[in-house]
């Protein structure tokens, strides 16, 4: 007879076991959902593969030698380029076997709407005050705040005149005023249409046709009497602010030790400079934000009896002009392509000059909403700075050191390094007998 021992294995076998089993099953799961994550980003890139658009064509001579050498395109290349391509040059782009649309734009001219903070009215105390206006203009990684600062002396019977700029005797407040440049372009709404959807994103009045009439009209300057020609032309309004900024006003009372001294004695102990040495009393401050300010600007823009702007004139001084860059060593390590931006160049203007012959009206035709625009996937993204500014990101500060990245956004200015995109769009009809028939950029 044979007597066979049965005995429980040690305990460290099974966990060894266990563990075996456990590790197989992860295994088993891992493998599973890689195949599923494999899957679902199949299916994504197949859903967005397509850009928006597929070719970028641009005018001649507007492609640098940094691009071709590298490959790139400029960030705001769209805002830079004055025009370059004839109409006839796009009827022969949109004819081209393959083509399912063209969709020009022209980059026109800037037009400078200043942001007017009223000055606070005159004292009835007799006395010095402090007048300090400050714009912050805040650009995402960078936040810029200048402040004015001027002393005002209220009073009855001063017998001299100052001679320091930062004190003024007897003269009313100055208002706050920030020039902000408004981007003008011109689009074919059919076109821009078939590419967004640009029609959806209107939220008041209408869309642009293309075939809107464009009224011209002969006119007497009210002052010289010259004969000069009007030409109306219709537009559509963004109403995004994509420039962020604050404009506010502070009026102080300036506090003396004892009796408040005369002007004489102020100016003596050196005028502007020795009130700055005394504390002050605030009085009263008002402050205005860019949000409220492009919200007042479309209302102007739509009001049944200010439906108008007027373009003056185009100015070389307001016209989109190209940035520079140089291909340079940074101070700190870097492996990729490092460029150097070049100042830009200074601007040739007509300002000073005869008025011009013909003189542009802008008419208010819809306001549309940036919103409502599709937003390029970030899977696939390509420049759509018609409706959105290039995305620029810091990562390092002035001695390159690295930092958290932080998004810059647009400057107030066209000489900006991120430009906010076009605030007024009209159409490719209106751009041709704005600029020429060269006008799409």
């Amino acid at each position: 007879m044979v007597h066979r021992t049965v005995s429980n294995p040690p305990p460290h076998t099974l966990i060894l076991v266990g563990g075996l089993g456990i590790l197989s099953a992860l295994v088993i799961l891992i493998g599973t959902a890689s195949r599923v994550t494999q899957i679902v980003t199949e299916q994504a890139l197949e859903e967005y593969w397509r850009t928006t658009y597929d070719i970028l064509v641009r005018p001649t001579g507007s492609r640098s030698a940094l691009e071709d050498k590298h490959g790139l395109v400029e960030a705001n290349y769209l805002a830079r380029i004055p025009g370059g391509i004839s109409y006839e040059q796009y009827e022969a782009i949109k004819a081209i076997p393959g083509v399912e649309l063209a969709a020009p734009i022209s980059m026109l001219t800037y037009i400078t709407d200043f942001l007017e903070l009223p000055s606070p009215p005159r004292p009835l105390d007799p006395g010095f005050y402090l007048l300090e206006g400050t714009v912050i203009v805040d650009q995402g990684a960078r936040v810029v705040e200048h402040t004015n600062r001027k002393y005002h002396y209220f009073g009855t019977g001063v017998p001299v005149q100052s001679k320091d700029p930062l004190l003024v005797i007897n003269e009313p407040f100055s208002p706050l005023s920030l020039p902000v440049s408004l981007l003008m372009a011109a689009i074919d709404p059919q076109q821009e249409t078939a590419l967004i959807g640009l029609d959806k994103a209107v939220v008041e009045g209408r869309y642009l046709t293309g075939k809107e009439p464009i009224l011209v009209t002969q006119e007497s300057d009210f002052v010289s009497g010259e004969p000069y020609t009007r030409v109306i032309v219709p537009i559509l309004v963004n109403r995004t602010p994509y420039i962020r900024f604050r404009v506010k006003n502070r009026l102080s009372r300036v506090v003396f030790p004892g009796n408040t001294p005369t002007v004489e004695e102020v100016l003596s102990l050196g005028g502007a400079s020795y009130l700055d040495t005394l504390p002050v009393e605030p009085l009263k401050e008002s402050e205005i934000d860019s949000e409220r300010h492009f919200s007042n600007l479309v209302e102007t823009a739509w009001a049944p009896d200010t439906r108008y702007i007027l373009l003056y004139a185009l100015d070389a001084l307001w016209q989109p002009q190209g940035r520079g860059y140089q291909q340079v060593t940074p101070p700190f390590p870097h492996d990729s392509l490092a460029l150097q931006v070049l100042p830009a160049p200074s601007p040739q203007g007509n300002l000073g000059q005869e008025p011009p012959k013909i003189r542009f009206q802008l008419k208010t035709m819809g306001i549309f909403d940036v919103e409502r625009v599709p937003r390029p996937p970030e899977v696939n993204r390509v420049p759509l700075e018609t409706y959105f500014p290039p995305v620029v990101t810091l990562v390092r500060d002035e001695d390159g050191n690295p930092v958290e990245p932080n998004e810059l956004r647009p400057g107030p200015g066209p000489r900006s390094y991120v430009l906010s995109p076009p605030l007024i769009l009209t159409t490719l009809e209106a751009a041709r007998l704005i600029t020429g028939d060269d006008c799409a950029s």
